[in-house]
C-alpha cells in the first residue's frame, strides 16, 4: 500500500479504520472532528489546510485485570471511541539538516520545538546507534533535551514530554522523522485513566512516520520505553498495546509477560458497558503508582527466594501466604494473584456470554482494588457504590491505575437512561461533583 493509499488513522480495524462518519461521541462523527482539528491548525499555524492531514489514534479501557500488567499478568482492555487527533503539516524531509518538530495542543498549554538534527548519535559498539550525550533508548536513561526544545521536562507530568520522547526513541531507532508541525485536539478526558498518554504516544508516532503502518506490537513496545524511560512513569504494556491493537466489538486478552494475545468477543446480549467518570482528577507520576509498583517487586524477590519464578502473577496464592510475612505487602501480592485469575476466568466469561458472571466479578475485582491494593479512593468507591445500588447494574468496578478517574459498570441496555439518573443524583449526593458518562464503542 502507497502512502497516498494510507489511511490516518492508527489501527486500520473498524472503527479505529477512516475518518468518516463514525461518531467520537453520541454527537460528533470522526469526520466533524478531523475538519475542527485542521481548522484550528490553520488558525494558529497559518497557510491552507490542503496538505493538512489528521492521524487519530482511540484511548482504551480495562474491562478487568488493574496492576496485573507490570506484574507479568494478563489484563483484558478494549478501544474506546474517544481518542486523540493529531492534524499536522511537514514542513521538511527527514533528510533536511535544519528540520523542526513543533506541536501544541488545543487542550493544554505547553509547546514542543525541537530541532531534529541537534539529537546527535553515536556508534555505540554494537550493532546500531544512540543518542549522543546522556543515554537513551535501549534500556539507557533519557536524552536531556537539547536544541529550540521548549518541553517540560522528561520525567515531569507536562504533556510535552511525551510527543518529544517518541520522536527521540524513533530516531534512535533509525527511522526517518521529517520536520512538522502538529496541533492535538481530544474528546479523551486527560487524567480520567482512559489512556490519554499511551494515545498521544501512539497517535504522534503514527503522524511522524507520516502514516507508514509498521509492526503494531513493536511501535507500541517503543511507546511504552517512552513512558517508562524519558517521561519517568513506570507502566506496564497494557495501554500502548490497547491503543495499537483496539478492535471494534472486541476486547483482547493480553499476556503481559508473553504478549501473546488474542481477541476475545463483547458478547454482553441485552446489557452494555458504560464508563463512569468520577472527575476526579489523578496523575501517575505524582500518585502512588509507582510506590505499588516496588511494593510488588519486594513481595516477588521474598516469593523468589523459595520459587523460581520471574514475575508476581507466577506466583500462587500459598506461595503469598507462605513467604510474604509483612502484612502490606502479602495484601499487594494478593490483589495481583487474585485479579490475574479474574482475568483468565473472565474472558472465558464474555467469550461464552456469560454476563451475570462476569459482572460478579467486576465487583470482586473492586473490592480487591480497594482493600488490598488500596487505589480507588473515596470519589470511585462512592460511584461504583451508586451504580450497584442503581436498577439494572450487575456488575461495577474502578478500572485503569485509580486514585480517582473511571470506573466502569456492566447495565441492562433499555435501562441504561435511568441508571445514568439515579448514578449521577447518587454520586452527587455523596461527593458534590456530577458524573460524566460515555460510551465503550
Amino acid at each position: 500500500m502507497s502512502h497516498a493509499d494510507m489511511p490516518d488513522i492508527l489501527g486500520a480495524r473498524p472503527p479505529w479504520s477512516d475518518v468518516e462518519g463514525v461518531p467520537s461521541r453520541g454527537v460528533s462523527s470522526r469526520n466533524e472532528q478531523a475538519a475542527k482539528a485542521k481548522k484550528a491548525f490553520v488558525e494558529i499555524y497559518g497557510g491552507p489546510e490542503d496538505g493538512v492531514r489528521v492521524f487519530f489514534a482511540p484511548g482504551r479501557v480495562n474491562l478487568i485485570g488493574d496492576h496485573t500488567d507490570y506484574n507479568g499478568g494478563f489484563v483484558l482492555p478494549a478501544a474506546i471511541s474517544l481518542g486523540i487527533y493529531a492534524a499536522v503539516r511537514y514542513t521538511a524531509s527527514p533528510e533536511e539538516a535544519e528540520r523542526v518538530f513543533r506541536a501544541r495542543s488545543l487542550d493544554a498549554k505547553g509547546e514542543v520545538c525541537l530541532r531534529l538534527a541537534d539529537i546527535e548519535f553515536v556508534e555505540d559498539g554494537k550493532d546500531s546507534l544512540r543518542m549522543a550525550g546522556p543515554r537513551s533508548g535501549r534500556g539507557e536513561v533519557r536524552a536531556a533535551p537539547v536544541g529550540r526544545a521548549t518541553t517540560a521536562s522528561a520525567g515531569s507530568a507536562g504533556w510535552t514530554a511525551y510527543p518529544e520522547g517518541v520522536a527521540r526513541f524513533l530516531m534512535d531507532e533509525g527511522l526517518p522523522v521529517p520536520g512538522c508541525d502538529i496541533l492535538y485536539l481530544s474528546d479523551l478526558p486527560i487524567g480520567a485513566g482512559l489512556s490519554s498518554s499511551a494515545a498521544l504516544e501512539l497517535v504522534t508516532a503514527h503522524a511522524l512516520l507520516r502514516g507508514t503502518e509498521l509492526d503494531r506490537v513493536w511501535l507500541a513496545k517503543l511507546c511504552r520505553r517512552v513512558e517508562n524511560e524519558f517521561v519517568g512513569v513506570k507502566c506496564g504494556i497494557m495501554d500502548q498495546f490497547a491503543v495499537a491493537m483496539g478492535k471494534r466489538g472486541y476486547a483482547i486478552l493480553l499476556d503481559c509477560e508473553t504478549l501473546a494475545w488474542k481477541y476475545v468477543p463483547l458478547n454482553t446480549g441485552e446489557y452494555s458497558f458504560v464508563i463512569m467518570d468520577s472527575r476526579k482528577e489523578r496523575s501517575l507520576a505524582a500518585s502512588a503508582y509507582n510506590e505499588r509498583r516496588a511494593e510488588c517487586a519486594t513481595a516477588l524477590s521474598l516469593i523468589a527466594k523459595h520459587r523460581e519464578i520471574s514475575n508476581l502473577c507466577q506466583s500462587s496464592f500459598e506461595d503469598v501466604r507462605r513467604y510474604v510475612d509483612d502484612s502490606v505487602l502479602r495484601r499487594r501480592a494478593r490483589h495481583v494473584v487474585t485479579e490475574n485469575f479474574r482475568v483468565k476466568m473472565a474472558a472465558e466469561l464474555l467469550e461464552q456470554g456469560r454476563v451475570l458472571e462476569f459482572g460478579s466479578l467486576m465487583v470482586e475485582s473492586h473490592k480487591s482494588l480497594r482493600d488490598d491494593y488500596e487505589v480507588t479512593g473515596p470519589e470511585l468507591d462512592a460511584l461504583v457504590e451508586a451504580a450497584l445500588e442503581a436498577n439494572g447494574c450487575i456488575g461495577a468496578r474502578m478500572t485503569g491505575a485509580g486514585f480517582g478517574g473511571c470506573a466502569l459498570a456492566l447495565v441492562r441496555s433499555d435501562l441504561l437512561e435511568g441508571f445514568k439518573e439515579q448514578v449521577t443524583g447518587s454520586y452527587r449526593e455523596r461527593t458534590g461533583i456530577r458524573s460524566v458518562f460515555y460510551a465503550l464503542a
